[in-house]
């Protein structure tokens, strides 16, 4: 490295070996970088699903009795009695017999029995309770709704036990589709203009 111009770096031979320096031709070349973070792994906000009654009321038997238990579509997760559903229950019933009584009779109060069972009507759907349970409203036990799964998934929170009482909202069950689920990365602001949409990514973990 002898007559070496002023600014130039030079290294001996020992400390070229000793930090394994190699020499390339020039040549030009995309450079290509890589971006590493970490990560963890989230629910996808769009596949969960919250159990909430629309009324108040106890939890009689809980199906659905442990967190992480895998359910199916449509299969029960709990039983609830409600003195609101009973009550709505009852009006309808009972504006319904009637209704069938009356027909072919007085117009008026034709009329009249159908608004209040169209009304009992709507109070129960607005609860939750299905067209096809409306039908067969006469064999569901007084006062009491099982309550289903709406999609398949696992149940991810479960706040009550069997015998709680409920106020109108209170979330009974949350159950969540863990089919996919999101890894939520955490990109440093300085290294964040290196993300573009479509870009390819590997996830590892040692969990796998």
């Amino acid at each position: 490295e002898a007559n070496a111009a002023p600014g130039t770096v030079a290294l001996s031979p020992e400390k070229i070996q000793t930090l394994g320096v190699r020499t390339e031709p020039v040549r030009r070349q995309p450079l290509v970088t890589g971006l590493q973070a970490s990560g963890t792994i989230a629910v996808d906000e769009t596949r969960q699903h919250v159990i909430a009654p629309r009324f108040d009321g106890w939890v009689e038997t809980l199906q659905a009795n442990q967190t992480g238990m895998a359910v199916k579509r449509g299969q029960t997760l709990a039983t609830v009695y409600s003195p609101q559903l009973l009550a709505a229950q009852e009006d309808y019933r009972v504006a319904d017999a009637a209704l069938r009584q009356l027909r072919g009779g007085d117009a008026a109060s034709l009329q009249s029995m159908q608004r209040l069972r169209d009304a009992a009507k709507r109070r129960l759907l607005n609860w939750g309770i299905s067209a096809g349970q409306l039908e067969h409203i006469a064999h569901l036990p007084p006062g009491n709704l099982a309550l289903t799964a709406p999609a398949s998934g696992v149940i991810v929170e479960k706040p009550v036990v069997q015998g709680t009482r409920f106020v109108a909202g209170d979330t009974l069950l949350r159950l969540a589709d863990l089919s996919t689920v999101w890894v939520t990365v955490n990109v440093p602001a300085a290294q964040i203009g290196q993300v573009r949409l479509g870009q390819p990514a590997r996830f590892t973990t040692p969990a796998l």
